[in-house]
């Protein structure tokens, strides 16, 4: 029998397929009804429990102690954590988190020719953009702005001849 629209209705050869793989009707049904599609629902793998029960759960606790929440602590372990670093790694707003991202950016131009635009009357968002452009940095930064009128530019027309 083909599956509906959405991809939600599962045959008994489903079912069957996905017990070859593992997984049990329960699971099937819980992820049908949490939105999977049918394909994805037969196939994709169980997550399986810690290998380590005793040291997740001991972890667990020191978590807690921590001010770590359960879900948190769950969460950081499904994400390849070690217990240890999900347990004792303190949680981060996310303004901080931002503004560490921030922090390790790097600019890629060096400063001598940041320095030398300046001198020449060129701001870095025009220097980066030239460069972006393919301009060879050192010229980027010496080479004059633009401040032609716009009534000299060629593919322009002339407004005082109008």
């Amino acid at each position: 029998m083909p599956r509906d629209v959405m991809g939600s209705y599962l045959s008994p050869d489903d079912y069957k397929k996905a017990a070859e793989a593992g997984i049990c009707e329960q699971t099937v049904k819980s992820r049908i009804l949490r939105g999977w599609r049918a394909e994805k629902a037969i196939t994709a793998p169980v997550l399986k429990k810690s290998e380590k029960p005793e040291e997740y759960k001991k972890y667990k606790q020191l978590a807690e102690k921590n001010g770590i929440n359960k879900d948190t602590y769950r969460y950081r372990i499904r994400r390849g954590w070690t217990y240890f670093d999900a347990a004792t790694l303190p949680l981060v707003s996310s303004r901080e988190s931002m503004m560490r991202l921030n922090g390790k950016r790097e600019r890629t131009i060096p400063e001598h020719i940041v320095k030398l635009a300046e001198s020449n009357g060129i701001c870095y968002s025009t220097l980066r953009s030239r460069i972006q452009k393919g301009l060879k940095i050192e010229e980027a930064a010496i080479k004059p702005v633009n401040t032609a009128q716009p009534q000299s530019h060629p593919w322009r027309k002339n407004i005082l001849s109008m």
